[in-house]
Formats: C-alpha cells, structure tokens, sequence
C-alpha cells in the first residue's frame, strides 16, 4: 500500500492493487478482496488482470452463495445473498460470451429461487438458455426450470397454469435435446 501512497499513478501500482485484492482473498477477507478488485478493474481502460479479476470476484460471489457470511463489526454473520447477486451481475454485464457468465446465470437463478423470486429466477434460466444454448448448464436450466414451476405449483395449488408452463418446458427440452 505504501507504492499506491507514493506511486499512484505508475503501472506498478494499479498491478499493486489487483495483488492487495488476491492478498485479501487468500485471507478469506472476501469483502475487501472485491473492493480491491472493483478498484483496479476501474483504474484503467484495459487492465493486465482483467479477466483474473473477475474470476477472483466469481469465485467471491460463489462463497457468498453457498453460505459465507458477510462482516458486521468485526464478526462474521451476515448473509451476503445480495452482494452474490451484484458480483453475478457485473459478470453478466461485462463478459457476455464469456464461460463465466453462463455460470453467473446459472448461480444467479439459484439464488433468486432459493429468494422465492420464481419469475425472475424462471427469466435467467431461460436468458442462459438462449445465451448458451449447447452449454451443459442450458441443459440443467431446462430441468430447474421445470422445478421451479412444481414449487410453484405446490404452493400456489390448485394453479394449473405452473403444470401447464412445466409441460411446454418439457417439450421445449425434447425439441432442443
């Protein structure tokens, strides 16, 4: 930090930054690890990390998802679902052709059913779908989406409307595969 302090505009001090961010990550600090990268992938037009950066933050987004709790003064015990959701999205937005992206969809459109955001959880299953159509994940994302559909219908009995939305994802699966 003492290279950004007395060097901020060199080169060697926005590579600083990606490297403070790694730091933070290897210690589990994902918070200041994703500041860090935002930080450096913002310094410049065309970062060296660019692309490591963002599967540093995927990877942030991942812990987030599966559980790793969020700082609050010092202690660890915040569910930090959002900040998965706003990683997911910056991905999205950034590399859209990117493998990343297809796996942000999908990790996004978990989250939002684990939420109970069933439409727009339904809405990122089928944007990866068309996205990606012969990406492995499109695949699940046909079958998730036909889950989505059963809570539903479980839920809102007696709807017909979710069995009948899950038949015609069953055939769009058919026709596809």
């Amino acid at each position: 930090s003492m290279l950004l302090e007395e060097y901020p505009t060199t080169a060697f001090a926005q590579d600083v930054l990606f490297y403070l961010a790694v730091s933070y990550f290897e210690l589990e600090e994902y918070e200041k690890a994703n500041y860090y990268f935002s930080n450096y992938l913002k310094q410049q037009m065309t970062p060296k990390f660019f692309e490591e950066a963002f599967i540093y933050k995927f990877k942030i987004a991942e812990k987030y998802r599966t559980g790793t709790k969020k700082s609050l003064f010092g202690l660890k015990w915040i569910p930090a679902r959002q900040e998965a959701l706003h990683i997911y999205e910056e991905v999205i937005s950034t590399l859209p052709n990117h493998e990343l992206t297809a796996q942000s969809l999908f990790a996004k459109a978990e989250l939002l059913t684990k939420d109970k955001d069933y439409k727009t959880s339904i809405e990122t299953y089928q944007t990866l779908i068309q996205q990606f159509p012969k990406h492995f994940l499109a695949i699940r994302s046909y079958v998730e989406i036909g889950r989505v559909y059963l809570i539903q219908s479980q839920k809102e009995y007696p709807d017909q409307d979710h069995l009948e939305l899950a038949t015609i994802n069953l055939h769009r699966i058919s026709a596809n595969f």
